[in-house]
């Protein structure tokens, strides 16, 4: 499956990639970041996808100018109170002070609240990482909670349209394709006939089209 937006492509993870993920997992810069922070073996690796390869959790690489430069997720989907949760991590250093991650999380985030319909969101950050908490403060995160080193933010959906469906967008107006296009295989059968069926529940303006072995949905957010 392939979610895009502004020259963003996020390519739902195989078993073929979970090599890739793993080395830039371990790697200092990114361990150190994250609230799990021991050494993922291989072994390991194989056992976290068996047990993400599945409807309730969507694993992405994210791609730019053809190359992977990080990961993102919208996992723990909860389909009848329509809540997930997120995360992310960029190993190209040099889109870390970009806006190359913000497009990433925006383009999920539209997904989620515009086409999936989410009433809320939830990330976890260590409370060191003061640019990630940063970061996810603009684009409209609240904290929560915080136990020890850790802290609990969420947008729901008030604060989505609040703030977060400006931003969206703004943004989309500064770029020339303002589509959000989402490609999935048959194989993810189970999300393609959710995505209908909160399309039709929801009243959603989306297109929804069938090639070869894919099924397509586009949509074009308006304020």
């Amino acid at each position: 499956m392939i979610v895009e937006k502004y020259g963003i492509q996020l390519k739902k993870i195989t078993v073929e990639d979970i090599e890739l993920i793993r080395t830039k997992r371990n790697s200092e810069n990114i361990s150190s970041k994250m609230i799990y922070r021991d050494y993922i073996s291989e072994e390991q690796q194989q056992k976290w996808f068996e047990s993400i390869d599945n409807f309730n959790n969507f694993y992405y690489l994210i791609f730019y100018n053809h190359q992977p430069i990080g990961l993102i997720n919208d996992r723990n989907l909860d389909w009848k109170n329509l809540t997930s949760e997120a995360g992310l991590f960029i190993w190209d250093e040099k889109y870390l002070k970009s806006i190359v991650p913000a497009l990433a999380t925006l383009t999920l985030i539209e997904l989620g609240f515009e086409v999936l319909s989410w009433n809320k969101t939830t990330i976890k950050i260590l409370a060191s990482n003061t640019e990630a908490l940063a970061y996810n403060k603009q684009i409209g995160f609240k904290i929560t909670e915080q136990n020890n080193d850790i802290v609990f933010m969420e947008l729901n959906r008030h604060t989505y349209v609040e703030k977060t469906r400006n931003l969206i967008i703004t943004l989309t107006k500064s770029y020339q394709n303002k589509t959000l296009k989402v490609k999935a295989h048959q194989s993810d059968i189970e999300f393609i006939d959710k995505v209908k069926e909160l399309i039709n529940k929801f009243k959603i303006d989306a297109l929804i089209e069938s090639v070869n072995d894919y099924t397509c949905f586009e949509y074009k957010i308006t304020a």
